[in-house]
C-alpha cells in the first residue's frame, strides 16, 4: 500500500479590491488486491488541505472554480466560507464547476481539500490519483467590465460606475456628442431607460436606474448626424 498528497496556494496582494487566490493540490493512494486466501481487505487513504482568512472592507462576489483530472475514488472541493454560510464545490476525479456568491463586508475564509482512497477488497477501487484546481476570485460588488465600444462611441457617451446604494449607473454624455449626435438611448438589461434628442443633447451626467441586487448590461446608440450609429456598452456586477 502507498499513498501521497499535497496542497498549495497563490494568491496576489489583497488591498481590499479584487484579489485571485490560487490553490492547486494532487493525491494518489494504491493498494493490491488481497489474496483468495486472506480475510483482511487493507484501506489507505491521502488527504492534504490549504486554507486562509481575508477581512472585507466593502460587499464583494466571489467566484469559485473547480477543475479536476484524474481516475478512482478521488476528488478535489474548496470554496468561501463566512460566519453564518458557505459556498463549496466538490469535483470527483475528473470534472469542472463553477459557482459564484455574494459576500458582506467582513472576515471570510477559503480553502482546498484533496484526497483519494484505496481499497484492497476484490471489487475495490485498488489504483486512485487526481490533481487539479480550486480559484476564488474576488470581485467589489457593483464593478463593472471594460467597456465595449462601436464606431468610436466612446467619444460620445462614458458609462462610469453603480453607486450601490442606490443601483444606479452614471453615465455621461460628453462635449462632442452635441455636435455629432442626433439622437442617444439608454438601456438597463434590454429596457429603455432614457432617451435623448435634439437641446437635451449636451455634456451633462446621468442616472440610469437599475435592480440594485441585479446585474446590469447597460447599453447606449448613438445616433450621428451623419447616418452612423455609434455605440457603447458594459456589464456590472449586482450590489
Amino acid at each position: 500500500m502507498k499513498s501521497a498528497a499535497s496542497a498549495t496556494v497563490t494568491a496576489t496582494p489583497f488591498t481590499g479590491g479584487a484579489t485571485t487566490v490560487k490553490f492547486s493540490g494532487n493525491a494518489s493512494a494504491s493498494s493490491l488486491p488481497r489474496l483468495a486466501a486472506s480475510g483482511c481487505d487493507a484501506h489507505v487513504s491521502a488527504d492534504a488541505g490549504a486554507g486562509g482568512q481575508y477581512i472585507l472592507t466593502q460587499p464583494m462576489w466571489a467566484t469559485v472554480t473547480v477543475t479536476s483530472s484524474g481516475s478512482g475514488g478521488a476528488s478535489i472541493s474548496g470554496g468561501v466560507s463566512t460566519d453564518t454560510s458557505e459556498a463549496y464545490l466538490s469535483s470527483g476525479s475528473r470534472g469542472t464547476g463553477s459557482l459564484s456568491v455574494y459576500l458582506p463586508a467582513g472576515k471570510i475564509w477559503v480553502g482546498m481539500s484533496v484526497g483519494a482512497d484505496a481499497h484492497g477488497a476484490p471489487d475495490g477501487v485498488h489504483s486512485s490519483s487526481v490533481s487539479g484546481s480550486v480559484t476564488v476570485d474576488l470581485t467589489p460588488a457593483g464593478s463593472g467590465s471594460a467597456v465595449t465600444s462601436k464606431s468610436k462611441g466612446k467619444r460620445y457617451v462614458t458609462l462610469g460606475a453603480r453607486d450601490c446604494a442606490t443601483g444606479n449607473i452614471a453615465a455621461t454624455v460628453t462635449k462632442k456628442a452635441k455636435k455629432a449626435a442626433s439622437q442617444i438611448t439608454f438601456t438597463v438589461n434590454g429596457a429603455k431607460v432614457a432617451k435623448l434628442k435634439g437641446k437635451k443633447i449636451k455634456k451633462r451626467t446621468l442616472a440610469l436606474p437599475a435592480a440594485k441586487a441585479s446585474d446590469a448590461t447597460v447599453v447606449s446608440k448613438i445616433k450621428l448626424k451623419s447616418g452612423v450609429t455609434a455605440e457603447v456598452s458594459r456589464d456590472y456586477l449586482g450590489c
